[in-house]
């Protein structure tokens, strides 16, 4: 036994260290992109007004045309991850690192918690290393806890209600700390909270009960206080309510069906497993009679399918991605699927088991069937570099430009229209033009013309990449009309390819790119003389 603890100690050291290293090293580097900085300037406007409003100062947040918004506040968005942000903007002030610091302490939380369970469950060293090889060989695991979004607080909400599920004692308490802890979980993301829990009354149903029942005051004590605070939480912040129903409602059943299934080819994609490996697991599982690895892959399976199903993403016969970031909780699920796997297999020959979870978990060679070309490549070697020499992102420069140019006085449009919201956080003088299209609905009819499409015509326009001709075709319904000339060229690719999602993400930066429609354009509006500005 002491011989065990003078093993064990140095690997969660180990663990403990180079996580921190792959969740902090360079946090605050990239600029916020989109979806982080609509957060992030939902956690300035609870700052300035107590709740998520989307008036921020003298700019609106009208996110996709204000799908979220109802009565100008964002009324669609979980709430929680903006507040826990407006609290790191309160103590640390308002950046990009101090944006994405709540959820990555919510990582270095659940290392933590990983390093109990393994702790509790007494497991031999092998398993230990095979655990810390799976979660250092993970990097979606850490991109996705490097992000001012409800990814960290799910993950480690999720993880930890399945650890309390799997080891209830019987104590009232272990289901008082599951019902408090799956608040957080609903009030980060809806999707997330219906998924785990169809993940675990699929699993009491076929399993749980047989080890113990619970009886009707302990049902109360589970679900009595998630459902009094998270039906206050869904009557205030309501998606059914807002026009971010509208992929939800409109998806066919053959969609949502596709989506499911390039669901599961995104979890490879995207490295959330070894997809080989994941492949195995149903028949390894009945094969070697293992009942963890049935109940996990079975819970992986429901957790897909639910999702799925709740998925608001816009869908059409063309589409062949899926939004993974939905599927963010189960990383830690695949890994331990991979590393079960893995056990069973080499368990007369467990000399090969670290050679091959080092193919599995630190390259791509397990990746198996994908929608994409393959190369061999290891994530986590070019992960480690990208945090070593990280390259330059879109917005960075732009911001720049804008902040040293823009009077605070102008207006500004930025093409395409969610790329506004990074710009608006990092360089936030001007005011951020033609975000809304319907001036007639009666809670818009006090903003400024600025705000609507083609109504009053901006200082400045911004371009990401090859968008001239939906700004040529939008310019010619402006009236009076306005012309424009080039003032600037950012030297720059135009994409923000730092995103967690790894079919989107490069690792380096992207140099060979055609300057003339690939990079950064500003436009600034031409007066001629004698006329004044509109």
């Amino acid at each position: 036994m002491t011989d065990f603890k003078k093993v064990i100690g140095p690997l969660a050291i180990a663990l403990t260290v180079v996580a921190s290293v792959l969740l902090f090293f360079r946090l605050g580097h990239y600029s916020l992109w989109d979806d982080e900085a609509v957060v992030a300037l939902s956690a300035k406007g609870i700052l300035r007004s107590g709740d998520t409003t989307a008036v921020i100062d003298h700019n609106l947040v009208a996110y996709r045309h204000g799908i979220l918004l109802s009565d100008l506040h964002d009324r669609s968005t979980p709430p929680l991850p903006a507040y826990v942000t407006a609290i790191s903007f309160f103590i640390f002030g308002e950046s990009a690192l101090t944006a994405r610091l709540p959820f990555a302490v919510c990582g270095m939380l659940w290392i933590l918690l990983v390093l109990r369970w393994l702790s509790k469950e007494k497991v031999e060293v092998s398993v230990w290393i095979l655990f810390i090889l799976g979660i250092i060989g993970n990097v979606s695991l850490f991109l996705f806890f490097r992000q001012c979004r409800y990814y960290g607080i799910a993950i480690l909400c999720s993880s930890t209600i399945a650890y309390l599920y799997l080891n209830w004692t019987g104590r009232m308490r272990e289901l008082i700390w599951i019902a408090l802890l799956s608040i957080p979980l609903f009030a980060a993301n809806y999707m997330n909270f219906f998924a785990l829990y169809g993940c675990l009354v699929f699993d009491y149903a076929i399993w749980g009960r047989k080890r113990r029942r619970l009886n009707l005051k302990e049902w109360a004590a589970l679900l009595l206080p998630q459902i009094v605070v998270a039906g206050i939480i869904f009557s205030i912040w309501n998606p059914l309510k807002t026009g971010n129903s509208a992929g939800l409602l409109s998806a066919t059943e053959s969609l949502k069906v596709w989506l499911m299934c390039i669901s599961f080819f995104d979890l490879n994609a995207c490295e959330f497993g070894a997809g080989v490996l994941l492949l195995l697991a149903p028949f390894v599982a009945l094969f070697c009679r293992d009942l963890w690895l049935l109940r996990s892959f079975f819970a992986l399976v429901v957790y897909v399918v639910l999702t799925s199903a709740l998925s608001p993403q816009v869908m059409d016969e063309g589409t062949h991605h899926s939004d993974i970031r939905y599927l963010a909780p189960i990383i830690p699920l695949c890994i331990f699927i991979g590393v079960r796997v893995l056990i069973l297999i080499t368990r007369k020959a467990p000399c090969i088991a670290f050679p091959l979870a080092i193919l599995a978990f630190g390259s791509n060679l397990l990746e198996g069937v994908t929608l994409r070309p393959f190369y061999f490549h290891s994530t986590v070697v070019r992960y480690v570099g990208e945090l070593m020499h990280p390259p330059l992102d879109t917005y960075k420069p732009t911001a720049a430009w804008v902040r040293d140019n823009v009077p605070a006085s102008a207006s500004v449009w930025v093409v395409p229209d969610e790329m506004t919201y990074p710009l608006m956080f990092h360089a936030p003088q001007p005011t951020y033009a033609w975000q809304l299209i319907d001036p007639s609905q009666p809670e818009l009819k006090a903003l400024d013309p600025i705000h609507f499409l083609g109504s009053v015509p901006p200082d400045y326009i911004i371009i990401f990449g090859p968008q001239m001709k939906r700004v040529t075709k939008e310019l010619e319904h402006v009236s009076p009309p306005a012309s424009y000339g080039q003032v600037a060229l950012i030297d720059v690719f135009w994409r923000d390819t730092y995103r967690p999602e790894l079919y989107w993400r490069r690792f380096d930066q992207k140099t060979s790119f055609n300057r003339a429609t690939e990079a950064v354009y500003v436009l600034k509006r031409t007066v001629a003389t004698g006329q004044g500005r509109n």
